[in-house]
């Protein structure tokens, strides 16, 4: 039998606080091959190169270091690129139940959380 002391299920948008207009604070975007399932909340960066989105990487320098969206719902591990929902501006989200980097210190949140408000991305807490 699973240990469900330590399952958290996350539901698609349950980080989501508030938005504009679904069709004005979200795109839709291709995400790149991933090995992990990727949760609803996840930061993403986007690789310059093939402008496909996956999961901030602080230590890139492909482009994924770089904040760019929000992940909506969650995407399954896939050997290939699938399309996901995100949000990339007009938005509030709260940083609770937002997917940063393993490992990141506050700063880098702070940093993080300061460049998604460039796109009026606004994480509360």
């Amino acid at each position: 039998m699973p240990d469900v002391r330590n399952y958290v299920r996350v539901l698609d948008g349950e980080h989501v606080i508030g938005e504009d207009d679904r069709l004005m604070s979200r795109d839709t975007v291709l995400l790149a091959a991933s090995t992990t399932y990727t949760r609803p909340g996840t930061i993403l960066g986007q690789v310059t190169a093939t402008k496909q989105f996956k999961p901030l990487d602080l230590a890139a320098t492909d482009g994924s270091q770089t904040p760019a969206a929000v992940l909506w719902a969650g995407r399954a591990k896939s050997t290939g690129t699938r399309r996901a929902v995100v949000h990339s501006r007009n938005c509030r989200l709260n940083g609770k139940k937002l997917t940063y980097p393993a490992g990141v210190t506050p700063t880098q949140v702070t940093a993080i959380n300061d460049a998604l408000m460039t796109k009026n991305v606004q994480v509360g807490y």
